[in-house]
């Protein structure tokens, strides 16, 4: 792999990562519970991530290629994850607005009791991951790498997927950010909901439209 091909890969991984997306806000979101929940989302993410690569390196875009069908059911899974994600959140909202009463139970919140497994689901039916990963891996990174080279390639990509959504975890759960976010969790956690349920009409839209 020569500079060009490194920094074109760089450039594109770095885009792709600090998009704002379903792993974002999700990020952003745990992270106002705590800041172990927001470290905890964050390492599903990446682990996450990291299986996307391994297929990706296995020959996950011939697969994709051959079965297009598998790209409408991740989408599909996608979008039903998100709106159960957003309403959970929208849920949390409308409680937090809501006057606490003695004897009533707090509403649940998926998020809460799992972060890790929620950043892990939410990169998994993530369909895009499938078209990425697969176009980084044939544009971008020459088939003749050794297994070292790759590797250390690997490692390379994961490290700025840690630093990025571990920073993310990191600002929001300090101190200061977090009396603002106190202050106004109600709608945070309504505007996070609903960009969910905003993500998964698309995701759900374009599962139906590849089906009709």
């Amino acid at each position: 792999m020569d500079f060009s091909q490194f920094t074109a890969l760089t450039v594109a991984w770095v885009a792709i990562i600090i998009t704002p997306g379903p792993d974002f806000f999700l990020t952003l979101r745990s992270g106002t519970i705590s800041r172990l929940h927001g470290l905890k989302t964050a390492a599903g993410i990446v682990l996450g991530v990291l299986l996307w690569l391994a297929a990706a390196i296995a020959g996950l875009g011939a697969i994709a290629k051959a079965f297009p069908w598998a790209i409408t059911i991740i989408s599909v899974l996608g979008g039903f994850y998100l709106i159960w994600l957003g309403w959970q959140a929208i849920r949390s909202a409308l409680a937090a607005r809501r006057p606490a009463e003695d004897g009533k139970e707090e509403v649940k919140d998926y998020l809460n009791s799992h972060p890790f497994r929620s950043g892990l689901l939410t990169n998994l039916t993530n369909p895009k991951a499938v078209i990425f990963f697969g176009a980084i891996l044939s544009n971008f990174l020459p088939t003749n790498l050794s297994v070292l080279s790759m590797s250390a390639m690997v490692v390379y990509l994961i490290s700025m997927e840690v630093i990025w959504f571990g920073a993310v975890a990191l600002l929001i759960s300090t101190p200061k950010v977090q009396r603002w976010v106190n202050r106004y969790r109600s709608v945070m956690d309504g505007g996070t909901g609903i960009i969910m349920l905003v993500l998964a009409t698309v995701l759900l839209g374009k599962g139906v439209a590849e089906v009709f």
